[in-house]
């Protein structure tokens, strides 16, 4: 298992924003010591041996759009690696209703900002080494975005309509990478 403080600089970190203001997070993932920190906009060379899982830090301020469209790209591709890759929001003094809509996106987690730089670590570690639940569906796959619902909540569009799904139990490892460690499909 990886000790905190090596667990990030066995990681890359994507970092996915406009121009100018993607400098903070490339700031804060330098600062948190990632492996190794690149821009989207650069050819990201996830493939590299020595980096078996990469973050992809996304800023917020992007349109709820070019976000969607992101988290579908990544979520789709034929990679474990990618397809299971901790994806994260990074934005300032937001509302819990905008959290919300970024797990609904399949998002992984939504830090707010700001915040004490050991705690965000602290948030990004939680991404390794510990089982994750995704689902997959005919039109999602992500985390199981039930885990941030309310336990009144109901969503009655999402539990009328009849579906098959699959629910996976995932571990992501700096050393081993992503780890499907239990698959159950539901008809």
């Amino acid at each position: 298992m990886s000790t905190p403080s090596s667990a990030l600089s066995r990681c890359s970190a994507v970092v996915v924003g406009h121009a100018g203001e993607s400098r903070s997070l490339i700031d804060i993932a330098h600062r948190l010591c990632f492996g190794s920190v690149q821009e989207l906009n650069e050819q990201p060379d996830i493939r590299r041996p020595e980096f078996q899982v990469t973050y992809f830090l996304v800023n917020q301020k992007l349109s709820d759009q070019t976000k969607s469209q992101l988290v579908r790209r990544l979520r789709r591709s034929p990679s474990t690696k990618i397809r299971c890759a901790p994806i994260v929001a990074i934005g300032t003094d937001v509302d819990f209703e905008v959290v919300l809509d970024h797990i609904g996106m399949g998002f992984d987690d939504f830090i707010s900002l700001p915040e004490r730089l050991d705690l965000v670590k602290d948030r990004l570690i939680n991404q390794l080494d510990q089982t994750h639940i995704y689902i997959e569906t005919a039109t999602y796959f992500g985390p199981d975005r039930r885990r941030m619902e309310a336990p009144d909540f109901t969503n009655e569009q999402r539990r009328s309509i009849p579906h098959s799904h699959t629910r996976m139990e995932i571990r992501r490892r700096p050393d081993t990478g992503v780890e499907i460690l239990r698959r159950q499909i539901f008809a």
